[in-house]
Formats: structure tokens, sequence, C-alpha cells
């Protein structure tokens, strides 16, 4: 397993607790953000384990609730880069690793912001997690073409659970 995330004290606590308890683990330190950092993690998976079979993709944030009228033009890029932008990247590696291997399954983990908002104060974040869901489900198909079994989740609120297959061999395209 591998564990990706830009707090190194609270990535190598997690990898020790999974070795504590048999498994084995590495931390990458990644801002996903960057793509330099999602290649050094795809690399750092496969150097370490061989190959890529699935992917939990969960990094989010979200800017301060307040109107959008008082939202900071930088809250804008910071909640869309690790939202949106992090899917992107992180697909884009994962899909390149998993196509030639025939298999694999990627979960993005959405929010239930992304269905509905308490809120209602139109702050980005209610508006790029929707983008996630959408995004997951468009990748999802695009290479629906392809002779391989890669199925792509969205997780959601209250554990719904969104599935299509980026592409089955068997025609079944979710």
């Amino acid at each position: 397993m591998v564990i990706t995330g830009r707090r190194e004290n609270e990535g190598h606590q997690v990898v020790e607790e999974i070795k504590a308890s048999g498994g084995d683990a590495i931390f990458v330190k990644t801002d996903v953000s960057k793509e330099r950092d999602v290649a050094a993690m795809v690399r750092q998976t496969v150097a370490t384990f061989g190959r890529l079979d699935f992917a939990f993709n969960n990094a989010g944030v979200q800017e301060r609730r307040a109107p959008l009228a008082e939202q900071p033009d930088d809250a804008f890029d910071a909640v869309f880069d690790v939202n949106v932008r992090s899917l992107f990247l992180a697909m884009k590696a994962e899909i390149g690793l998993m196509l030639p291997a025939g298999s694999g399954v990627i979960i993005n983990n959405a929010s239930v912001s992304g269905l509905r908002n308490g809120f209602g104060l139109g702050g980005t974040f209610d508006h790029v997690r929707p983008r996630c869901q959408k995004y997951t489900s468009t990748s999802a198909r695009s290479a629906s073409n392809r002779r391989s079994v890669i199925s792509v989740i969205v997780l959601r609120g209250g554990g719904a659970v969104h599935a299509r297959h980026l592409a089955h061999a068997r025609g079944d395209h979710g």
C-alpha cells in the first residue's frame, strides 16, 4: 500500500500502523495538485510494488464558509487544484498504468456536496465537487473501446456509490 499526502509525520505514522498489523506500505510525500509529485508517486509505487492495481483518490480541501462574493480569488485556485486538477493528474497516471496491464480499480472519493449542500453559500467547494463526479464519469467512458477491465467509482455521501467501467473486455460498459 502506498500512503501519500503533504504531512509526512502523519503519513509515516499510518505506514507504521499498517506494518504493525502485518501489512506492507510506504509513504510518498505528494502534493496532488503538482504533476511532478503525482508522477513521482506513481513511479515510486511501481518501483516498490511492481504495478498499480488499485487507487483511492481522496484529496480534498474546502475554503472557509462564506458567500461567493466574499471569497478571495486564490481560494478558487486552491480548491480547484486539489479537488479537480488532482483527479486529472492522478487518473491520467493511474489509467496509463492500468490500461497496458489490462485491469485495475480507481475509486475517487467525492462529497455529498457534489449532490447538495446545506450551507447554500455558493462557495467554490460546492461548485467543484460535482465536477469531480462528472470528471470521473466522463473519464470512465472516454476509453470504453479499450480491451481492459478497469472500473472507476465515485463515492458520495451516505454511502452511495456510482460506478462506471472505464473499459471492459466483455463489452459491459457500466
